[in-house]
């Protein structure tokens, strides 16, 4: 999905969401690993800006270590339960 003017669209069949990041999210825990900068997250979900990255982040009340710079984000404790919601959503 491509983010344009704050939802994120298909390029190929044009659905939209404006909370596809956090799926996304979820599918980078279990792929990638457990934690995740503003960095990688921009580059993960293709967003430039570091405080629209910072907003999305803060908005999941994730657990962090680290204050402003070099804060880093933590999988959910309740994560494969998140992923078991996900799952019977799309099914």
């Amino acid at each position: 999905m491509m983010r344009k003017d704050r939802v994120f669209v298909c390029p190929h069949c044009f659905a939209h969401s404006k909370n596809a990041y956090q799926d996304a999210l979820l599918d980078y825990f279990l792929l990638e690993r457990a934690t995740i900068s503003n960095r990688e997250f921009r580059e993960f979900i293709g967003v430039d800006s570091v405080k629209t990255a910072n907003k999305m982040l803060s908005s999941l009340n994730l657990p962090y270590s680290c204050e402003k710079k070099g804060r880093v984000y933590h999988r959910p404790e309740d994560f494969l339960f998140q992923l078991e919601e996900r799952y019977h959503r799309l099914k």
